[in-house]
């Protein structure tokens, strides 16, 4: 049976656990990104590195936020589509919240790298968080359109009844930044 029958017709049990194992494996996955993330930096930099990185965590909650507002709106859309067997309109969908997801991150990017300081100034940095917060909070930044892409086409995933394909994109997405941060 096709995901899209099994959605349709599965069990409920079964469906509840093919949902709901992978969501709480992206949740892990995610927690321990960060805390791995802050482990390091804390060794590596001390109280000053961990400053830096809580005075840039506002910046990025408020962006990935809005990247799951547009991701969630498009799923449920997208499932509202499928249900009614709109094949073109669940395409159209997909399509449009992909380039959404796309523009806004490099709009918000474009705008964090400009008024970085700023932003870490009216998150509380002080003058020696700003030191570190601001090649920190750029680094993660330049990140963001990849982090936000990945997470709309998770959703999508999920929409379509792939929770499993959903986690792979996630573990694979988070080894490949601890590489990038640790290069």
């Amino acid at each position: 049976m096709n995901e899209l029958k099994e959605m349709e017709y599965g069990k409920i049990t079964s469906q509840l656990f093919k949902f709901s194992l992978p969501a709480i494996g992206i949740m892990v996955i995610n927690a321990l990104y960060n805390t791995v993330d802050k482990v390091f930096i804390g060794h590596a930099e001390g109280d000053a590195g961990i400053a830096a990185v809580t005075a840039a965590f506002p910046a990025t909650m408020v962006a990935m936020s809005i990247g799951i507002l547009i991701s969630v709106g498009a799923a449920t859309l997208l499932n509202l589509a499928m249900g009614r067997k709109e094949t073109d309109r669940a395409e159209s969908i997909l399509t449009h919240s992909f380039a959404a997801a796309a523009l806004f991150s490099l709009v918000m990017t474009a705008i964090g790298l400009w008024t970085t300081e700023g932003l870490l100034l009216l998150f509380g940095a002080s003058a020696d968080v700003l030191k570190m917060g601001i090649p920190y909070l750029r680094i993660i930044l330049a990140g963001m359109p990849f982090q936000i892409i990945a997470m709309s086409v998770g959703i999508s995933l999920r929409a379509q009844g792939k929770p499993a394909q959903d986690l792979l994109l996630i573990f694979t997405a988070s080894i490949v930044a601890s590489h990038i941060k640790l290069a």
